[in-house]
């Protein structure tokens, strides 16, 4: 039974009596918890739908000077990217009356739109004050929608401009009021039910946030660096990462998407040799399998492939710690291909149970430090996630019993990224796909045998000039690959505790 509320008896009321915003400095990471001060903006019936699809449950509304964010709360798990509803699909189109005019713009459901993003096609378009549009790409319209696996909670962006072709802006909010409405074509649910809902931008302003040096942390005693480089790029393009390496100067670099067949083992050894020796006079030791490389300054006992992937078991002195580190690099399958996921997620769990009970490929310190990173494609289903995360293994039946992976603190901790000069997140971008900038890499370790006082992702585009120019960087280096440079640091002289980022997704 769908319940009445004060929006079915008077559909505009919303609109007209606007609620006053927020302004909220964003970690744009697809968490909730910084969003816990601010009030619910509208709620919606739970199982006023047809089925499948979205159905709204309720939407926090907050700005900052760049953009407008939504955290948006679904009754279900599901997947924001895509329509297909055998994989939690919905369609969901938001419209935004940027000027609070319904007579501007694309008339529709009670406002004048001048953007429309449609979340689940991944497209959108521009309207001008008479109802002509522009179609844009997701990068055009800057929307940023996470997370990219399926979930019940979803943190959302949208710039105050669009770059139709990247060129000039065209700023769609040209007004103090922003009012809008979401409605799921498959599901047939809309957010308010009847007319609109209404945003009053906070005029108050938000500091830029303190930049992340991309110098070591005090006291850090490794430093790791995780990127897919997209089919061997740095086989013929090597400046841009060549670049990067000098920048952040890792102690051990994982690398996916080194194709065998284009650059084998010695040639990888010979890049880095040529582009960035060794730190403290080390040499570079290799372990692979597939298109994962893992390249080490230090010694690498031991390698074990999984599937498409493998675990590198690497020989740290004892300055650095007392105990080695087993490193999982991963490059799981890509986009709807579930059953691949939930069998490669499962076998590196299952590989770090069997290591951590005597029974691996190879023995190791019974506190050794873990670290499962790389590009585990999470484009879909959460449970793969919660498989390396809590131990929750999909296929017991085939993999074994579910355990605990980090010990006496239960789960691994999942390591969240910011980039250095801005509040998102995001480590995989690529213009020339429909699909919008996302958080596709991973990293999770053991927090029982180290801190993490250091960490960011590279995106260089967003990095000012003169700090490119003291780093050797280029603007452009960071897009040598649809994936960005990921920078860990870890100091073993301490212990990390369980800090917040272990409740990144439920």
């Amino acid at each position: 039974m769908r319940l009445f509320k004060l929006t079915a008896l008077f559909p505009y009321l919303v609109a007209a009596f606007p609620v006053f915003g927020e302004a909220l400095a964003v970690l744009h990471d697809g968490r909730p918890d910084e969003w816990a001060g601010i009030a619910v903006h509208a709620a919606d019936s739970i199982g006023d739908t047809s089925g499948e699809g979205a159905d709204f449950v309720s939407l926090k509304v907050a700005n900052d000077d760049e953009a407008l964010y939504l955290l948006l709360t679904l009754a279900g798990e599901t997947l924001l990217q895509e329509t297909d509803t055998s994989r939690l699909g919905s369609r969901i189109t938001l419209y935004l009356d940027g000027d609070a005019n319904p007579s501007t713009g694309r008339s529709v459901g009670g406002l004048g739109a001048e953007l429309e993003i449609r979340l689940g096609t991944r497209s959108a378009r521009s309207y001008a004050a008479n109802g002509f549009f522009t179609t844009l790409s997701i990068y055009e319209a800057g929307y940023i929608g996470l997370p990219t696996h399926t979930s019940e909670t979803f943190e959302i962006r949208i710039p105050y401009e669009v770059r139709p072709d990247f060129g000039n802006p065209v700023v769609w909010r040209t007004s103090g009021n922003v009012d809008f409405y979401l409605q799921d074509s498959i599901s047939d649910d809309r957010f308010p039910d009847n007319g609109t809902t209404r945003y009053t931008i906070s005029p108050d302003n938000i500091s830029d946030p303190e930049v992340i040096p991309l110098s070591r942390a005090d006291g850090t005693d490794m430093r790791l660096l995780i990127q897919n480089v997209l089919n061997t790029t740095p086989q013929f393009n090597p400046q841009p990462f060549a670049r990067i390496l000098n920048a952040v100067q890792p102690d051990i670099v994982a690398w996916q998407e080194v194709r065998t067949d284009d650059w084998d083992n010695s040639d990888v050894l010979q890049f880095f040799n040529d582009n960035y020796p060794a730190p403290g006079g080390r040499s570079w030791s290799i372990g692979r399998n597939s298109d994962t490389v893992t390249i080490s300054s230090w010694p690498i006992l031991n390698v074990a492939p999984l599937s498409g992937n493998h675990v590198a078991h690497i020989d740290l002195p004892e300055a650095v710690s007392e105990q080695n580190l087993i490193l999982f690099n991963a490059h799981t399958p890509c986009c709807n291909n579930e059953s691949g996921r939930d069998f490669e997620h499962d076998q590196i769990s299952a590989t770090w149970r069997n290591l951590l009970n005597g029974t691996g490929p190879f023995s190791i310190d019974s506190m050794s430090t873990a670290v499962m990173t790389g590009d585990f494609n999470m484009v879909g289903f959460r449970r793969q996630l919660r498989t390396l995360r809590d131990g929750d293994l999909i296929d017991n039946g085939t993999w074994g019993a579910d355990f605990l992976p980090g010990r006496g603190n239960g789960s691994l901790t999942a390591v969240t990224t910011r980039h250095t000069h801005s509040r998102r997140t995001f480590t995989w971008y690529n213009p020339g796909s429909s699909f919008g900038p996302g958080r596709l890499d991973w990293l999770f370790y053991t927090v029982d045998t180290a801190a993490v006082p250091r960490r960011f992702v590279l995106f260089t585009p967003e990095i000012p000039g003169p700090d490119l120019a003291a780093a050797g960087l280029q603007s452009t280096d960071s897009l040598a690959s649809d994936h960005l440079p990921i920078i860990v640091d870890f100091d073993f002289d301490q212990q990390g505790g369980i800090p917040a980022d272990v409740l990144l997704f439920r």
